[in-house]
């Protein structure tokens, strides 16, 4: 199964990334300035994609069944196997296919709708300075412990994944 990455929301992505697709033309310009990098808070919409996926689903927020994705991002595949962003999003997909128990393509349509709600909380909760400290933060081991004992059980309920 190819799983594409994909986003109802690309007004966030082009405010957040710095490779966003309304923002190329600037990419190819020789007039770069050398603060670039601190206009945005990602450097490619993967990385807000899995950080996305990632919120959604430590708040158990999903966008609605019924949402659309205007934009293909890029097809996960083409993201290096060692990248630690695949490898989240490789991750979370696994976690939602034993939560919802469905199979890969279904528990890729479930990531869509954590990420695109993760990536609207991103943008709602965060001002001109990103506090990533704060999300860290928000997202204690206590939290993370509850929501996977309620996704996936406790090891003595599920054995070994």
């Amino acid at each position: 199964m190819t799983r594409t990455i994909k986003t109802g929301r690309q007004d966030i992505y082009i405010r957040h990334v710095e490779r966003a697709e309304a923002n190329r033309e600037e990419d190819n310009s020789d007039d770069e300035s050398e603060d670039r990098d601190t206009d945005y808070f990602f450097q490619y919409q993967y990385e807000l994609f899995s950080f996305g996926a990632v919120l959604g689903f430590l708040r158990d927020k999903k966008v609605d069944e019924e949402a659309t994705y205007g934009q293909d991002i890029r097809r996960v595949g083409d993201i290096a196997e060692d990248n630690k962003h695949r490898q989240t999003i490789d991750f979370l997909t696994s976690i939602v296919q034993v939560r919802h128990e469905v199979n890969e393509a279904e528990a890729w349509d479930e990531v869509l709708r954590y990420a695109d709600a993760g990536v609207e909380i991103f943008d709602q909760e965060t001002d001109d300075d990103l506090d990533f400290v704060r999300f860290v933060e928000d997202a204690s081991n206590d939290m993370w412990q509850k929501r996977l004992e309620e996704t996936v059980g406790t090891p003595g309920d599920i054995g070994s994944l």
